[in-house]
C-alpha cells in the first residue's frame, strides 16, 4: 500500500467514525424530539427524521466501505 493510499484510509476512517457519532447523536435528538411530539399527540412526524438520519449514517459507513475496498 502506497503512504497517500494510507493517509486516504486514515482520512475515511476518521470521517467514519465522526460520522456515526453524528449518527448517535442525532439519533438521540430525534428520540428527543419523538417524545415532546408524542406528548403534543404529533407522533407520526417524528419517525420520518428518524429514517433521514438512519439513512446517512448507512450511506457515510457506506461510502467509506467501498472506498476501502478500491485502495
Amino acid at each position: 500500500m502506497s503512504r497517500q493510499a494510507g493517509g486516504l484510509l486514515t482520512i475515511l476512517n476518521w470521517a467514519s467514525g465522526i460520522g456515526l457519532v453524528l449518527g448517535v447523536l442525532g439519533v438521540i435528538i430525534v428520540g428527543i424530539g419523538m417524545v415532546i411530539q408524542l406528548q403534543r399527540g404529533e407522533g407520526a412526524q417524528a419517525i420520518g427524521k428518524l429514517g433521514w438520519v438512519l439513512m446517512g449514517c448507512i450511506i457515510i459507513t457506506g461510502a467509506a466501505g467501498i472506498v476501502r475496498a478500491f485502495v
